[in-house]
């Protein structure tokens, strides 16, 4: 007879989730629970050609604003800056120092794939790094605030704030789509400094994952041959 493959699928704050894994298997949804249904948002989506891992280690790296951004969001970070990573499970958090003082503003990675800026206590932006295939990715982003209530005129004031950040991001777009090789897993001669603690940290998180899932399926094979012996 016929068999349909079946998926767990959940939503939270307006996203859906699909685990591909064994249904029972499916565990509890990532999210970032200090934005969850608090903001007035405005989400967008386009496709890049190129890698999802490409695009999230750039969304890593804090050094970056102050060149490929300097038209835009450059003025509102420090010249020269320390960057500290903390590490918990799947999260990463990166966050801004300007000497020893620790900004309030702070980067949030839930791997594989969804990704938080705190720029205010009152302003956030969120994107999810979604692979079409290993060339092709659709990135949602993301403008919240909670400045104007939503019956206020406040999606009118996300809109108008999403401008912005579409801007940014299409500054991005050049510099990641000329970064090759496109998949980070291939990537070998390329220096990381002591500034890319967030891109090392992701890139390091990101390999084991990949090199589990490997062991994982040469292992499913493996038994498999021998069941079929």
């Amino acid at each position: 007879g016929m068999h349909t493959r079946s998926y767990a699928v959940g939503e939270r704050d307006g996203w859906v989730f699909v685990f591909r894994g064994e249904v029972a298997s499916a565990p509890e949804i990532p999210y970032f629970e200090q934005i969850e249904g608090r903001f007035v948002h405005h989400t967008t989506c386009q496709d890049w050609p190129t890698n999802y891992a490409r695009m999230i280690e750039n969304q890593m790296d804090l050094q970056h604003i102050q060149t490929v951004h300097r038209t835009t969001i450059a003025h509102v970070t420090p010249a020269s800056m320390r960057v500290h990573v903390s590490v918990e499970g799947r999260q990463i958090r990166n966050r801004f120092f300007d000497g020893d003082q620790a900004w309030d503003n702070y980067l949030h990675l839930i791997y594989p794939n969804i990704w938080h800026n705190r720029i205010g206590e009152d302003f956030r932006v969120m994107a999810a790094f979604v692979p079409l295939d290993a060339g092709h990715t659709r990135v949602y982003l993301r403008t919240m605030h909670r400045f104007v209530p939503r019956w206020l005129g406040g999606g009118l004031v996300a809109r108008l704030a999403h401008v912005m950040n579409t801007k940014v991001l299409a500054q991005d777009r050049s510099v990641v789509l000329a970064q090759r090789p496109m998949d980070t897993l291939e990537a070998t001669g390329e220096k990381l400094l002591d500034t890319d603690p967030g891109v090392i940290a992701y890139r390091k998180m990101h390999r084991a994952h990949w090199h589990a899932r490997e062991a994982a399926a040469q292992s499913s094979d493996s038994a498999l041959r021998v069941a079929r012996a």
